[in-house]
């Protein structure tokens, strides 16, 4: 093949690798509502009816009051921190994944892997799936509560449905918002990773194919220095014969 055709497959190979991480398949866990069956969403609506029948929340509420009211709140953190931590399982296997997949195709060429650390992708891998974790269950446990001001005004209000369906559309858009949290913050880590590692991969092949012109150009410099060497050598074994021969053809002449 030449040292030209095999450094020309290490370009086309680096290509390869890049062009399949640039088109990995970001797979996230959807962020469905209740995510757990039609049974966490009739609890949620049970939960919603019992904070309905409070009382409202307000300075004079006895100790009592205050820890009944907050338990019932707790519900929701209760009922739903089962299926916010099998969500944030199921996106630590699929970062899991998808890391592997990078591996995997980093390693067709073990320099590539080499140059680009195989440490550092699983140090990235390992801090993404700390900074995951937590993060439906969390916002849950600190919305749902009476430390949350938007929560605290809900709970303020008199008793009734009123109550009772704004406390259930806040604590749906917290588990919504909570989700698309977990999606954006895995998509984003994912994307900079992907770009980061075709950063790295195009700055290979840009060097490689510099390389491979300065190697060509030197190659032929150092053939077109042989090939003067070889004419200059030639050149100064013939010049003496020639003026040898020069010199018998003038006496020859002269001697007619």
């Amino acid at each position: 093949m030449g040292f030209f055709g095999w450094l020309k497959d290490k370009v086309e190979t680096a290509a390869a690798v890049a062009a399949a991480i640039v088109t990995a398949p970001i797979v996230i866990p959807g962020a469905i509502l209740y995510e757990g069956g039609k049974k966490v969403a009739k609890e949620f609506g049970l939960i919603s009816d019992d904070v309905g029948k409070t009382a409202a929340l307000s300075e004079t509420s006895t100790v009592s009051q205050v820890e009944d009211i907050s338990n019932i709140v707790r519900d929701y953190y209760r009922k739903y921190a089962p299926v916010g931590e099998a969500k944030e399982e199921a996106a630590q296997k699929n970062i899991e994944k998808f890391f592997d997949g990078i591996k995997n195709l980093l390693q067709k060429e073990r320099q590539l892997a080499n140059d680009y650390g195989m440490s550092k992708l699983n140090s990235k891998k390992d801090r993404l799936c700390r900074d995951i974790e937590g993060t439906i269950t969390d916002a849950i446990r600190t919305k749902l509560s009476l430390d949350d001001s938007e929560c605290k005004k809900i709970l303020s209000m008199q008793a009734g449905d009123e109550k009772s369906r704004k406390m259930k559309e806040f604590a749906e858009r917290t588990i919504q918002n909570a989700n698309k949290d977990l999606e954006n913050k895995i998509r984003t880590a994912m994307r900079e990773v992907k770009d980061d590692i075709t950063r790295f991969l195009q700055n290979k092949m840009d060097e490689q194919e510099e390389k491979a012109q300065r190697d060509q150009q030197e190659f032929d410099n150092w053939i077109r220095q042989i090939e003067n060497k070889t004419f200059d050598s030639e050149r100064a074994q013939l010049e003496p014969r020639i003026k040898i021969y020069a010199i018998e053809q003038v006496e020859k002449i002269l001697a007619a």
